[in-house]
């Protein structure tokens, strides 16, 4: 069970990428794997409203990204990254790939609508390389992350990421920093539950395990989120997830596994 927890989070984290608006998060120190550059926050900073409309526009503009997602679960490290296209505020496909410490290599794809995972073997016993996500997959792992599929997605919309802003009952402007050499500003934020619209994915969250806790954002200057960090509940547990959006703009290709290599059961 230990093994496939740590998976579900990566397609988790993996489809929130560019808003990691799913849960709020502790405050927590920017991974060693980036650099930034300390200040003292500002005594100025712009309301909730003035910087989700700030974002509402750095995002519109958004087609495609390249996302790295670190995060730990159960002690076990979680590291992946892959492209992930963006249309209408929505998230439309993503290939992450990643390692899970103790677990080995894992690969997920979503594409057309539909999504796919490659993991190893221990957890695919089918005899093909890829297994379709389906909640109602005989697959243990597939199922798993089947029944998280439709949530993940809407969390990573990039219009649900305005909204968590606009909630924000206290947001602090932290000062400048550099991103794997992207000029930001840094923001804390605690979001105020009760402004968040009903069905707002995590919400529960929010009111309960999450109360009262901070989410970091580093935005660009054209409002894009360029890194986010959290934490997140999986399955009942707090994990800490740190994403990092790069290449705005960039080509990328997507593509669905050839289907006599997916095992749909």
């Amino acid at each position: 069970m230990t093994s496939r927890r740590p998976l579900t989070l990566l397609l988790a984290a993996g489809l929130a990428a560019l808003t990691a608006c799913s849960s709020s998060g502790q405050r927590e120190s920017p991974p060693t794997t980036a650099s930034s550059t300390p200040s003292t926050a500002t005594s100025s900073a712009p309301s909730p409203a003035e910087l989700s409309a700030k974002v509402r526009q750095g995002v519109a503009s958004v087609s495609t990204a390249t996302l790295r997602v670190q995060a730990t679960l159960l002690n076990q490290k979680v590291d992946g990254s892959g492209p992930a296209t963006f249309a209408n505020g929505q998230l439309t496909g993503v290939d992450l790939a990643g390692s899970i410490a103790g677990v080995g290599k894992v690969r997920v794809i979503l594409s057309g609508g539909k999504a796919y995972a490659q993991v190893p073997t221990g957890l695919n016993t089918s005899g093909k390389p890829w297994l379709a996500v389906s909640a109602d997959s005989k697959n243990l792992v597939a199922s798993q992350l089947g029944g998280a599929l439709s949530g993940i997605q809407g969390a990573a919309s990039p219009t649900n990421l305005v909204t968590f802003i606009a909630a924000a009952k206290s947001l602090t402007d932290d000062g400048p920093a550099i991103i794997d050499g992207t000029a930001t500003t840094h923001y804390t934020l605690v979001v105020d539950a009760a402004k968040l619209p009903a069905g707002f994915p995590g919400k529960d969250d929010y009111t309960t395990t999450l109360a009262g806790s901070a989410t970091e954002l580093w935005l660009d200057a054209q409002g894009r989120p360029v890194r986010v960090s959290r934490q997140a509940v999986v399955q009942g547990a707090k994990v800490p997830i740190t994403i990092t959006a790069s290449a705005f703009g960039a080509p990328v290709t997507i593509t669905a596994p050839p289907a006599d290599q997916v095992a749909t059961g």
